[in-house]
């Protein structure tokens, strides 16, 4: 990162596949150093497919994923150079893939989400969805069907006892 910006007078668009510190320039400016990782696009991918029991993964489920996460960067984001949003947002990330990629697919026809088949009244609620193109509510369908990590204590502990 140091190396890219140093020769590059800070101009350097840069992403790394691990982290990286930012990059202090001569003149005192912080330039930002981004991770680039598969976790911003595929998790948001499969789910998006499965959702929609989509028939195969196309390119433009894949180019929509991928277009789907710059719009995702704030303007905090972009003054900084950075060029992901912050991971911190992971789970909101995902859901916005999930549902470009949703919409691809059934712009695409590749969804098994037609009358008469599955369970019904859920696959012809979710086909209004993607035809109403109303993001808000695709992604609350989104939310509610991704996965939760919740855990339970597996050995019971009195309070006051390893607190």
């Amino acid at each position: 990162a140091e190396e890219g910006q140093l020769a590059c007078g800070g101009r350097a668009i840069f992403a790394s596949g691990s982290p990286q510190e930012d990059v202090t320039m001569p003149d005192g400016r912080i330039i930002a150093s981004s991770q680039s990782n598969n976790m911003y696009v595929f998790p948001g991918l499969a789910l998006g497919a499965k959702l929609v029991d989509s028939k195969m993964v196309s390119d433009g489920m894949l180019m929509a994923a991928a277009q789907a996460v710059p719009e995702l960067l704030t303007e905090f984001d972009l003054k900084e150079g950075r060029v992901y949003p912050s991971l911190q947002n992971i789970r909101m990330i995902s859901t916005k893939v999930a549902a470009h990629v949703m919409m691809c697919a059934d712009q695409e026809s590749l969804t098994s989400i037609s009358p008469g088949t599955g369970t019904g009244k859920r696959l012809l609620a979710l086909r209004n969805l993607l035809r109403n193109h109303d993001e808000s509510l695709l992604e609350e369908y989104i939310k509610r069907r991704m996965y939760q990590p919740q855990y339970e204590d597996i050995v019971y502990m009195p309070p006051g006892i390893m607190e």
